[in-house]
Parts: structure tokens; sequence; C-alpha cells
């Protein structure tokens, strides 16, 4: 079987921390991300072609954490 046929899926987190203490993570898929880079002519890709084609992952608060740190919610990527 092939890794997609059997539910896996290859993901790459990209972050963007455009201002202080708020940072912006995108989650793209592999072949997604492949596919972008083969047709750019200088193998680059700019944040709203990101914003296009990839899931904006949220930021929440962190329940083990007291002092209210922020995690990333990466359950979006297992029901995209």
């Amino acid at each position: 079987l092939k890794a997609e046929q059997a539910g896996a899926r290859s993901y790459f987190l990209i972050c963007n921390r455009h201002k202080p203490r708020h940072y912006k993570c995108y989650a793209v898929k592999a072949s997604v991300l492949s596919r972008e880079f083969n047709r750019s002519e200088r193998a680059s890709i700019r944040w709203e072609r990101l914003e296009q084609i990839s899931l904006l992952i949220p930021r929440i608060k962190l329940s083990s954490s007291s002092s209210g740190h922020l995690g990333w919610d990466l359950e979006l990527l297992f029901k995209a």
C-alpha cells in the first residue's frame, strides 16, 4: 500500500513570526509544497501563496502550563 492509501500524510510545518509573540504556523502537504516549488522559477513561495495552499494551525493555551504558554493545535492535521 502507498502511504496515502494507508492514511499516512506528510506535512511541513512552516512558521512565520511577523510580530513579537505573534506567530502564524502553516501546515502544507509535502506533495503540494513540492509541486509549488517545481512551478516556481526561483524555487521560492511567497507568504501570500503559502496561505492559499495550506492550513493555518491555530494556537491554543496549553492545559499543562500555569504560566499561559501557547502551543499549536495539531489535531487539525488528523482531520484534514
